[in-house]
């Protein structure tokens, strides 16, 4: 079966929302794609860098959580050794082997090695996560075996951000996009990039991250996880990321020196993150005069307990989102969001419904969202429910797996 063959069984499935079209593409009926209780479940490989703290590898775990074992058998094929694993033990936990190589970080060997497991582990579904692990098994399956399988690429907000150069969008254009079954974007902004990059239409695949409804609450690890605790006196502004230059943490500093109480309640912003950033960020708070009123926390880890204890999200980023985790998170623990009005964050946050949207670096903006959320509380307890709906209704992990196991099935059919 060629792909174009493969095309034609593509139908899309639409959710009408007052501003937001998602759309995601499924392979065929459940009844063609899915095995039948005679045949064993396919062998699927998902290919990372690491398993550090991230929001790919977060969405590792959710699938692995997710999926339904007697579709389908998932390993996870690690690239770095020596790296942080965080997410290494809850993987095993949960029954999913994790495979290191016994190579140096950068070990141009690295191609090969993963080409033996591939074989080794019959894998018939290579899925790379990241342009990195893209690469990689890229030139991987150009390599001479008596095995073949199946590559897809993935796109999650990486290419959209400025440290995609001209040279990995020329790697990308004779390799990845030419020797992939399909390039899997996690949400519409990244199939416009791709697109625009040069990787055909009908190889993108769009299927959102999701977000495990079942999965019990862990207590954070951090010691200063306790800090976003607030009473029905306090109103706790936070982000939930990476402190890098994208994200534009600044705004909300610079909001939160436009914001005074103006009530009972006291208003704290909180950062729960760590990076390179943050030096940077704590010297602009104190520049401003609320280093008093601004928490930084470091990295909270499982970030969730801290959410939950917050009053408002915010994800301020200035450069590229592609399905954020943060707010997927902020919905699933009802909490009303503010985002900026780039990336796919449109498709996530209904403005006026589910949050609000504002312009990146627009501080004023931030500021009166953070008023208004102070000032009619009624209101937006109303926003965060109706993103707990969205969630449940739209981004559950339970919903993101069966999309992939479609996918995997199909790209079975095409090699």
């Amino acid at each position: 079966m060629s792909w174009s063959d493969l095309g034609e069984r593509f139908h899309r499935v639409q959710w009408n929302q007052p501003s937001t079209l998602v759309t995601v593409l499924q392979l065929g009926r459940k009844s063609q794609l899915m095995p039948t209780p005679a045949q064993p479940p396919i062998n699927v490989a998902i290919v990372a860098r690491t398993l550090d703290v991230g929001g790919a590898e977060r969405q590792i775990v959710n699938l692995a959580r997710s999926i339904d074992r007697s579709i389908v058998n998932l390993q996870v094929l690690l690239l770095v050794r020596d790296a942080r694993h965080v997410f290494k033990p809850e993987l095993e936990r949960l029954g999913v082997p994790v495979h290191l190589p016994d190579l140096s970080r950068n070990d141009p060997r690295i191609a090969l090695w993963l080409r033996r497991q591939l074989g080794h582990y019959r894998i018939r579904v290579a899925h790379s996560f990241l342009w990195r692990s893209d690469a990689i098994t890229a030139v991987t399956s150009m390599l001479p075996s008596r095995r073949r399988f199946a590559f897809i690429a993935s796109e999650r907000g990486d290419r959209g951000l400025r440290t995609h150069t001209p040279q990995r969008n020329a790697f990308d254009r004779a390799f990845t996009f030419r020797l992939a079954t399909a390039v899997c974007a996690n949400s519409h902004y990244g199939a416009r990039v791709l697109s625009r990059l040069g990787c055909p239409e009908k190889k993108i695949v769009v299927i959102p991250n999701g977000f495990d409804i079942k999965a019990p609450i862990q207590a954070g690890t951090s010691p200063a996880a306790g800090a976003t605790q607030c009473g029905d006196q306090e109103f706790v502004v936070g982000y939930v990321g990476r402190l890098a230059p994208e994200k534009g943490i600044e705004t909300l500093i610079e909001a939160a020196a436009l914001v005074r109480p103006e009530g009972d309640r006291s208003i704290r912003f909180v950062v729960v993150g760590d990076g390179p950033e943050r030096n940077r960020l704590e010297r602009l708070a104190a520049a401003l005069g609320v280093r008093d009123r601004v928490h930084f926390l470091g990295q909270v880890t499982p970030a969730l307990p801290a959410i939950r204890s917050m009053s408002l999200g915010v994800l301020p980023s200035r450069d590229s989102e592609a399905s954020s985790n943060s707010i997927i998170e902020f919905m699933a623990s009802e909490k009303p969001v503010a985002a900026t009005n780039i990336g796919g964050n449109p498709e996530l946050v209904v403005d006026g419904e589910t949050g609000w949207l504002f312009e990146p670096g627009n501080a004023k903006a931030l500021a009166a969202i953070v008023r208004s959320a102070y000032n009619s509380p009624a209101a937006a307890a109303i926003r965060g429910a109706a993103g707990r709906a969205r969630i449940e209704s739209e981004f559950s992990s339970q919903r993101q797996a069966e999309r992939y196991q479609r996918l995997w099935l199909a790209a079975c059919s095409v090699v």
